[in-house]
């Protein structure tokens, strides 16, 4: 009676479960063939059916690369980029090179972006950066601001950014790195800042 019912589970299996997956399969792979992204030295191409986009690396006010781990070792990656003009695109695991997309595109704004946001920070401008606004003062969040010489070094754990005041338990302030708009440049701008106080 156990080995039926084992042959029963199995059929069940390979009758039921395989083929749903293989559907799945299969759609993702028809909705990733439609998809096409190429590569240039100032910018990316999406063309998708009849619908061309061109993100050129200066148009990017925005970009988030986040990478997750699955369970068994497996790594999502997401790539969103906001145009200045508020235009956004998304690219998933759906592409099959989106790890070398994301850190292509990623480290080509940040190359554009530091010199530019340095140049306003030293200008005495207000950066803003999702939760937290950057300042010659320090790092604020809407309703305090910490400064530069009393602030530990910015860092990242478990996928939030973390601030703490120097001599505190407590932070001052967390954000997921998902809702910190060009994370790298804000790194950057930190810890010239606080190398410079």
């Amino acid at each position: 009676l156990l080995v039926a019912t084992y042959s029963i589970g199995f059929i069940v299996y390979v009758l039921v479960v395989i083929p749903i997956l293989a559907v799945i399969y299969a759609i993702r792979g028809l909705l990733s063939s439609n998809l096409h992204v190429y590569t240039f030295t100032n910018g990316v191409i999406r063309a998708k059916g009849r619908v061309v986009d061109v993100i050129r690396y200066d148009q990017v006010a925005q970009v988030f690369f986040i990478s997750r781990k699955g369970r068994y070792g497996s790594v999502s990656y997401t790539l969103t980029v906001i145009l200045n003009n508020g235009a956004s695109f998304k690219f998933t695991n759906i592409l099959k090179y989106i790890s070398t997309l994301g850190s292509t595109v990623q480290s080509e704004v940040v190359r554009r972006h530091i010199p530019l946001a340095m140049d306003a920070f030293k200008s005495g401008n207000i950066l803003h950066f999702g939760p937290f606004n950057v300042s010659l003062q320090g790092i604020g969040t809407g309703s305090a601001v910490l400064p530069w010489n009393a602030m530990q070094p910015v860092i990242l754990y478990r996928g939030n950014v973390v601030i703490k005041q120097i001599g505190q338990r407590s932070d001052f302030a967390k954000a997921k790195v998902t809702q910190v708009p060009n994370l790298p440049v804000f790194l950057t701008i930190a810890k010239y800042a606080q190398g410079s106080h």
